[in-house]
């Protein structure tokens, strides 16, 4: 793309963000001419300094935020692409953010999408001005169609109340296909469809009340029909004769114009939610199944299907299809090859990498294979997208029409955007896809250095030197240039730092020679705390909490950071097998919390049980849950260390951690704690 100049109002408190973004933008070819601000009161006085062609705005700043931002630009009534850039925002706020009005949101560790998103907004923004261009004009021809009879823009008759033609202008002769002697000679029942239930109503109307005014369909002297719209008045002429002056349109451009809008306007609506689609749905079967739901329910669409190709035996295989089918793709032969199965639109769309359509099925010499399946199924056209990924095209999206030339130009255009976006999202299917497993190596290399290697004492020594390369390169961080290759490099030696010390604090825990202080706390607080930062996760989850703490349970000596690191693993292990069992809403997904003074061996304790619901445990594994490095959650969710260090700090404490749980049923984490009493009592022994 040759550099084309970007006007872009840029809503961002960070300048070295700021940046990041306008270095994004030249590098996909723009010459950004831009303004940033970061409050409701200079976005509202600079709205209106430029023409912008697009606003890029954080979801966050300290005094204002994107929602703010798009209400601003919702009252200036400028229709301006919106595009939401931020660090850190949940699927639950990005499709929040899009129904508000958002166009795109982009996190910005992955702004390789800025560019195709402006791209497609900046396209799709053109395309609404042209909509509201043509909107516009067909607003000012039914205005120029409503002139006087002596400038004769509309047809005008004038009858009797017999039905008698007695004159007719030029438009009318026009529009009717007739010399006005001939429209003379014919009464008016010839020249309207009789048959149709409004011309009769029409005619009454003005016998009732001398004045109508609607839409009949009138009949030329070659018998086509055309949609018309008539205004009649009854008057009385200068000789004393009634008489019905009939002015009359031809609609059919409008009828037709409106008919574009229509479908222009299921395809924006088939976009945007594709584009919700892809924000919400990771894996690909389930993502073509939403896209050709919405393209058949939403789009109107007769039929919609998805089929991959295989290259080594070049035939395309569907794999998903929603509609009106009536078994068309049962045993459907499709080749990507130069064979007479392979130069449908489908076939030409995987062979040769391009968009092909079919516009009128009952006589387009391709369709011969599948020409009678489709017009029993009642398609009259089709159009076929290439699906890529990276260059490779992997498939198509094909979808069938009710009518036949069917797909416009502007049709067309937007549908390839659709499948644009369908391959964007494969392509990021992958990436993500790949990127967890090179993850899942990674923590299986850690676990078996962790085994081998890191020991506790080991651990002891890691930590100085750690803490000197995590410092040194905090200096580095603060003194090169943001966005430098090398401040970088610098921030991701403190990334990995930081890592490598919470591995050496996991270690340590585990090994149970990190003593922290002890003292009398309430358990209460230890909960409300710990419920603090998980109750907005359980709460999205669809998860009910339980509680039975009594207002007269005594303290506990405990230290409140190590007990909350119990609390919290608990939680997180509960809302895993809740959610594996109820994916949604359930009566039964509940999580509850008991707490009752108990004794053991006359010694006084805080007994507290964590039931759920979930998954349970399986009988033969439930006396391994809490060895190290044993987890029950699939590979790469779990580090196995998380009841082990857990048990381990309970213990610290003098108390007792249990597990009970039924596979399918329930799993009841009882942890018992000793109170201060205890301790005072263990203090009055010694």
């Amino acid at each position: 793309m040759a550099d084309e100049q970007l006007r872009v109002l840029i809503i961002e408190d960070s300048e070295d963000d700021t940046l990041l973004l306008l270095r994004e933008l030249r590098r996909g070819g723009y010459v950004p001419v831009f303004e940033r601000v970061q409050t409701a009161e200079k976005m509202r006085s600079t709205l209106f300094k430029n023409q912008w062609d697009i606003i890029i705005s954080d979801y966050t700043l300290p005094n204002f935020n994107g929602l703010a931002a798009l209400n601003i630009l919702r009252e200036s009534g400028l229709d301006l692409p919106f595009i939401i850039v931020s660090g850190n925002i949940g699927e639950d706020i990005a499709v929040g953010a899009m129904k508000a009005g958002a166009h795109d949101y982009i996190l910005k560790g992955n702004l390789t999408r800025l560019v195709p998103a402006v791209e497609r907004e900046i396209r799709e923004s053109a395309l609404h001005r042209e909509r509201r261009l043509t909107e516009g004009k067909l607003r000012e021809s039914e205005e120029r169609y409503k002139s006087l009879f002596d400038h004769s823009i509309d047809g005008i008759l004038l009858a009797s109340p017999e039905g008698s033609i007695l004159a007719a202008n030029p438009e009318a002769c026009r529009i009717l296909g007739m010399t006005e002697g001939e429209i003379l000679s014919v009464g008016r029942e010839v020249l309207v469809d009789i048959t149709d239930p409004r011309t009769q109503a029409f005619f009454e109307k003005i016998s009732r009340t001398g004045r109508a005014h609607g839409e009949i369909t009138c009949i030329r002297k070659d018998g086509t029909r055309l949609p018309c719209e008539l205004s009649s008045a009854l008057f009385i002429d200068k000789d004393g004769n009634t008489r019905i002056s009939v002015i009359m349109r031809d609609i059919t451009e409008r009828k037709e114009t409106e008919k574009k809008i229509f479908r222009l306007n299921r395809l924006y609506s088939v976009l945007s939610k594709v584009s919700e689609a892809i924000v919400r749905i990771g894996e690909p079967e389930r993502l073509f199944e939403q896209v050709c739901r919405i393209a058949v329910d939403d789009g109107l669409f007769k039929m919609a299907w998805i089929g991959l190709v295989d290259h080594e035996k070049h035939t395309v295989t569907p794999v998903v299809s929603y509609g009106d089918d009536r078994g068309y793709l049962n045993n459907i032969k499709i080749y990507a090859a130069d064979v007479p199965e392979g130069r449908g639109p489908t076939g030409r769309a995987v062979f040769e990498g391009i968009t092909s359509i079919c516009s009128d099925m009952e006589n387009d010499p391709r369709m011969l294979p599948w020409r009678d399946k489709a017009l029993d199924n009642g398609f009259r056209s089709s159009a076929a997208f290439p699906l890529y990924a990276g260059n490779t095209v992997i498939g198509a999206f094909t979808i069938y029409s009710g009518d036949p030339q069917f797909f416009t130009d502007e049709e067309t255009g937007l549908l390839v955007s659709l499948a644009n976006d369908i391959s964007f999202a494969m392509d990021s299917i992958n990436n993500r896809r790949r990127r967890m497993e090179a993850e899942a190596e990674a923590m299986h290399a850690s676990r078996l250095a962790t085994i081998g290697e890191l020991a506790a004492g080991v651990a002891h020594e890691i930590n100085n030197p750690v803490n000197g390369i995590i410092n040194y390169a905090q200096l580095l961080v603060d003194k090169l240039a943001g966005g430098s290759r090398e401040h970088d490099i610098a921030k991701r030696i403190i990334k990995e730092g930081d890592r490598i010390s919470y591995i050496v604090r996991s270690l340590l825990s585990f090994s149970r020679q990190r003593k922290e202080g002890k003292k009398e706390v309430h358990l209460e607080e230890i909960l409300s705390e710990s419920l603090a930062l998980t109750g907005t996760h359980m709460r999205k989850d669809g998860i009910m909490l339980e509680m039975d703490i009594p207002s007269n349970l005594p303290r506990i000596f405990a230290n409140p950071l190590q007990l909350q690191q119990v609390i919290l693993n608990i939680i997180s292990n509960a809302r895993y097998a809740l959610n594996q069992k109820y994916p949604s809403s359930n009566e039964l997904k509940k999580f509850m919390i008991k707490a009752i003074k108990t004794t053991i061996d006359d010694m006084p304790y805080v007994r507290i049980e964590f039931t759920d619901h979930g998954t349970g445990i399986p009988a033969a594994i439930v006396g391994k849950v809490l060895n190290p490095f044993f987890s029950t959650k699939p590979e790469g969710q779990g580090t196995g260390l998380g009841l082990s260090i857990s048990h381990g700090i309970i213990s610290d404490h003098g108390g007792r951690l249990s597990i009970e749980s039924v596979e399918g049923e329930f799993t009841k984490v009882i942890t018992t704690v000793p109170t201060s009493n205890f301790e005072n009592m263990m203090t009055q022994q010694k």
